[in-house]
């Protein structure tokens, strides 16, 4: 399967560098403009299945960049829940004691307060993702998600390996990536920028 991971569009959130992970925001009007000339200037092609998030952001993407004959919501490869620091910023948290813990946490099993771990995020979407591998016989898809999202997933399943971040493209775009399947277990290779 050739598959796409794209990034949504910009949010005011994104524009105002919040944390907004289980925060449902629509694409600002900026980001739906950039995503409208970006369609014009890189068309995709025509997928046998698109599938978003269900979150306004990644509909609205997948609404703008993506022409397919099926469309599919894939809830578990929504973006990390950071809880109690959704809608906050790193100047608005640096100092608070439980976003230092966060964000210096090395082993992954720390949570964001009334949110997730990185371990327990990438659990979820590693086992969303796998099972939307099972479960589609496509020769093209695309599948509209969250930066950290991405990572999770390339970071996962990609026969290059690279630093998580390194994976993060910019809103709009993504990697382009041949799927294949060894035993039960998705296998990702030969990533391209899109």
């Amino acid at each position: 399967m050739e598959l796409i991971l794209l990034r949504h569009g910009r949010t005011e959130a994104n524009e105002k560098h919040l944390y907004c992970g289980a925060t449902d925001w629509h694409l600002s009007p900026g980001g739906a403009a950039e995503l409208r000339t970006l369609a014009e200037s890189r068309p995709l092609p025509v997928f046998d299945v698109v599938a978003d998030t269900g979150m306004y952001r990644t509909q609205e993407t997948a609404e703008l960049l993506c022409r397919g004959a099926r469309r599919l919501s894939l809830p578990g490869l929504q973006e990390m829940n950071f809880g109690l620091f959704e809608q906050k910023s790193y100047d608005t948290l640096r100092f608070d004691p439980y976003y230092i813990k966060w964000i210096t946490d090395e082993s992954g099993d720390c949570s964001c307060p009334w949110g997730e771990s990185r371990n327990s995020f990438y659990s979820r979407v590693r086992e969303s993702f796998a099972a939307f591998v099972a479960e589609t016989a496509a020769d093209r898809a695309c599948i509209v998600c969250h930066g950290g999202t991405i990572c999770a997933i390339l970071d996962s399943f990609c026969t290059e390996k690279r630093g998580f971040y390194d994976w993060q493209p910019d809103f709009g775009h993504g990697w382009q990536l041949d799927l294949t399947l060894r035993g039960n277990r998705p296998v990702l290779d030969r990533p391209r920028r899109v």
